[in-house]
């Protein structure tokens, strides 16, 4: 797990709860991450509001952009849906990009 703050540590257990200790964006239960909705680095708190959990590939996938937060996902267990929920969500996130680049 990547370094995280004191706040960010008293809140890992009822987010890992909040998402059914899986990815919110493909439903993985491995490499899982503490994810900012808003970004620190754009003014985002640690507030439990602002906090999803991803794993790391949706996480690098989504970056630093202030993407709409996702919901709590059942634990996924089949490797191909996993990946199918992976594009659906890189997808997503790619779409949302554009949406503010322009």
């Amino acid at each position: 797990m990547p370094k995280i703050t004191q706040a960010q540590e008293y809140l890992w257990k009822p987010a890992m709860e909040a998402y059914n200790s899986c990815c919110g964006g493909c439903g993985s239960p491995l490499d899982l991450e503490y994810d900012h909705i808003m970004p620190r680095c754009l003014g985002g708190s640690d507030h439990v509001s602002n906090i999803q959990i991803l794993c790391h590939h949706c996480n690098q996938h989504k970056g630093k952009v202030a993407f709409p937060k996702v919901s709590p996902r059942s634990p996924e267990m089949s490797i191909p849906q996993i990946i199918e929920n992976r594009k659906e969500f890189v997808y997503a996130v790619r779409m949302w990009k554009n949406t503010i680049a322009s």
